[in-house]
């Protein structure tokens, strides 16, 4: 995990967005919105969110809680995905709809609430409640409809008003940061400005704290930035990566031959020391030439839509531009109609060049072009980002009890995952008739030498997939030259042989990624991706061909086994079924059929059992060993 308090400030957004949906405008805007600024947390109120409506953002983390059982209303918190953050339990009424989380800075805790009263009428209860809700610094954002000459000259007091002034004087640590007369929301029935988005904030926060508005985006209310003197704690979620030229795999490649001729490469018969020079020469190579490039988590912003072009940024410029005129000389109808005008403009270009995006990419579909560039085009139109991260869940034990801290979390995960340490000794004993084989000097083609076509074959098609934990790049094995191509074919001859595997390939960086419409809170909620090397799934793959050429020509699997095989799918069962069925229709029979679902079937497979099936399909030698 990587931690970074770099940073000197946190900027925090509140907005009143008057509904946030996807067949509006705004929330194209509000991307926009966070691509630019980049936040580390906005506090929504009026979201208009429901439980049909699933908005998911690239860089942040939603907690929302909408309202029951009426239209409108709603509260939302947007955590960008590098903080480390908790869940907050606040009291939420009617009048007093609110969201907490907690986040860190150093090794302080910090409360941040999204409040929304929808009719100015909360209690000075109500307001105590939220206010007192923990004993940590807090800052509390949102639209409370109040209204008090504290904040905003020559008003009317409402309940709203009244009840936080006298919270605010019971609870003398909590202070108002908003300016007096900062105008958060402007009404056009009919024209005024309001003070009513409020932000609160512990003395200790409070004394540094600056406060601004921002463009509306299609909202009466306008964005409140508020930039913070702490720096919230971030955690390096993304693995560093390396910043390749494909210009420079000559060099590279050279670079490589010649640490590993100055180790002696091919005089090594350890075959342990021979897999260290190996690797330390690719990893050296590529630090001599490439760049590893540590991520800055708070870089990582939210991506604007695809259709947001040129025009539509100038287009929101010129409404924003025309807003600002109009709220300047808020009397005058001539500046009212004008920035109406530009605000329809505004929309009607942005809906056009969506329609226009969508036509353009229907038009150049081609089945040759990659799935993954498909998909990525679909998922940006839709605005889906990434799931929620688990950082940011309150997971609980098989007991009950909640587990926040990053390294319970971690072993909470490692018990359930980690199936070996539940089973007996018998999941794990070698068979001594498989045993006795591994051992047998009987000549096996299983256990000649891997071939440069081998090799070949296996290098071909690699995916620039994640790497592992050892840094060791597909690139970098797919642009291997020549002569590098059989400095690694003689390695992995050298491990085939001796059956030795290096303890980095016994080694997985996981990552619980949560399925769909899981519980975030229950740990079998979330599937597990494991990233392995990739030195050792090319040697898998070498394996893996060779074993299966073997099971192959011998007509060692079953006819009805389809998966994992060449040529053959599930449609080859489902046929086989189909006429099954109607050949017992045709002979008046009935045909029942079971279908298994096996949980984590992968994770379950018998070992010993599985090499002694082997070892009787006439495997031998090194294809048993390792």
């Amino acid at each position: 995990m990587l931690v970074n308090r770099s940073a000197t400030t946190t900027t925090i957004v509140q907005w009143n967005a008057n509904g946030l949906r996807h067949t509006n405008t705004r929330l194209t805007e509000f991307k926009h919105f966070l691509a630019t600024h980049n936040p580390s947390v906005v506090l929504l109120s009026e979201t208009h969110w429901d439980t049909n409506i699933k908005p998911r953002f690239s860089a942040y983390t939603i907690v929302r809680k909408d309202r029951v059982g009426r239209p409108g209303g709603g509260v939302a918190i947007l955590a960008h995905n590098s903080l480390i953050i908790n869940n907050l339990t606040v009291p939420s009424t009617n009048n007093l709809e609110a969201v907490g989380i907690t986040i860190i800075s150093g090794g302080e805790h910090i409360d941040v609430i999204s409040a929304y009263s929808p009719h100015g009428n909360c209690t000075k209860q109500e307001v105590s409640a939220l206010f007192e809700c923990s004993s940590n610094n807090k800052i509390i954002g949102g639209d409370f409809n109040g209204h008090h000459a504290l904040w905003k000259s020559n008003c009317r007091t409402n309940a709203s008003g009244r009840a936080i002034v006298d919270t605010l004087l019971d609870l003398p640590d909590n202070i108002l940061i908003t300016p007096k007369d900062l105008t958060t929301r402007v009404g056009s029935r009919p024209a005024t400005r309001s003070t009513i988005d409020l932000t609160f904030a512990s003395a200790a926060l409070a004394l540094d704290a600056s406060v601004s508005t921002g463009s509306s985006m299609g909202s009466e209310h306008f964005p409140i930035v508020i930039e913070f003197g702490f720096a919230a704690t971030r955690v390096g979620r993304r693995a560093p990566k390396w910043a390749f030229d494909n210009n420079k795999w000559t060099e590279w490649n050279r670079t490589v031959s010649t640490l590993l001729h100055a180790s002696q490469f091919h005089s090594i018969q350890n075959p342990e020391f021979a897999y260290h020079v190996f690797y330390n020469s690719l990893i050296e190579a590529s630090h001599r030439v490439f760049r590893l490039i540590q991520t800055d988590p708070s870089k990582h912003r939210e991506p604007s839509r695809p259709w947001v072009s040129q025009q539509c940024k100038d287009q929101m410029k010129e409404a924003e531009v025309a807003k600002t005129e109009w709220i300047n000389n808020i009397t005058s109808i001539e500046l009212f109609v004008k920035h109406k005008k530009a605000a329809a403009k505004k929309i009607r270009t942005i809906k056009k060049a969506q329609s226009e995006s969508w036509q353009k990419f229907a038009s150049n579909l081609d089945p040759r072009k990659a799935k993954s560039e498909v998909w990525s085009f679909m998922k940006a139109m839709q605005g889906k980002g990434a799931e929620q991260a688990v950082d940011t869940a309150n997971l609980k034990t098989e007991q009950g009890a909640t587990v926040t801290g990053a390294a319970e979390k971690a072993n909470l995960f490692l018990d359930f995952f980690d199936i070996s340490s539940h089973l007996d000794s018998s999941f794990s004993t070698i068979d001594p008739s498989v045993a006795s084989k591994i051992n047998a000097p009987s000549a096996n083609q299983l256990n000649s030498p891997f071939t440069a076509a081998e090799l070949v074959k296996a290098l071909n098609n690699l995916k620039p997939s994640a790497m592992g934990a050892d840094l060791v790049h597909n690139n970098m094995l797919a642009n291997l030259d020549f002569t590098n191509r059989f400095n690694l074919l003689t390695l992995f001859n050298r491990l085939y042989e001796s059956g030795f595997v290096p303890a980095s390939w016994k080694e997985a960086t996981v990552i619980p990624l949560l399925k769909p419409g899981k519980d975030r809170q229950k740990r079998e909620s979330y599937r597990a991706i494991s990233l392995l090397s990739c030195l050792s799934k090319i040697f898998e793959r070498l394996v893996n061909s060779r074993l299966s050429w073997h099971l192959e020509t011998k007509n060692l699997l079953p006819n009805f086994q389809s998966g994992f095989r060449r040529g053959r799918s599930t449609v080859d069962n489902l046929v086989d079924l189909e006429q099954r069925i109607k050949m017992n229709m045709a002979n008046k029979k009935k045909t029942y059929a079971v279908f298994l679902d096996m949980s984590r079937a992968f994770d379950k497979v018998w070992i010993p059992g599985l090499l002694r099936k082997i070892a009787n399909w006439e495997s031998t030698g090194n294809s048993l060993a390792g």
